[in-house]
């Protein structure tokens, strides 16, 4: 995306970060998962941190982040685990 060698424009990026974050702050697991740790540092965070009033134009500085992607991920999709069982485990031991 980045390079413009992808089908799906930079600026869908933004728009699959907010959906897989489900609009929801996940810096403090970002920062324990190490997110910053590249050259765009804490630039980093604008992906984990995808309330609807958090809107950023990606650039190519962003493009370090891209190394974080599987941590953020694991942020995301953990946060989603957690309410699932919060909401759905209680129905099941019923």
């Amino acid at each position: 995306m980045y390079f413009k060698t992808d089908g799906c424009p930079l600026e869908a990026a933004a728009d699959m970060h907010f959906c897989a974050a489900q609009g929801r702050d996940h810096t403090q697991c970002c920062l324990r998962n190490g997110v910053t740790t590249t050259l765009a540092g804490q630039k980093c965070l604008t992906f984990c941190d995808q309330r609807p009033d958090r809107v950023t134009k990606l650039d190519y500085s962003y493009v370090p982040c891209y190394d974080r992607f599987e941590s953020m991920k694991q942020c995301f999709y953990n946060d989603i685990k957690q309410k699932a069982e919060q909401q759905f485990g209680a129905a099941r031991r019923r």
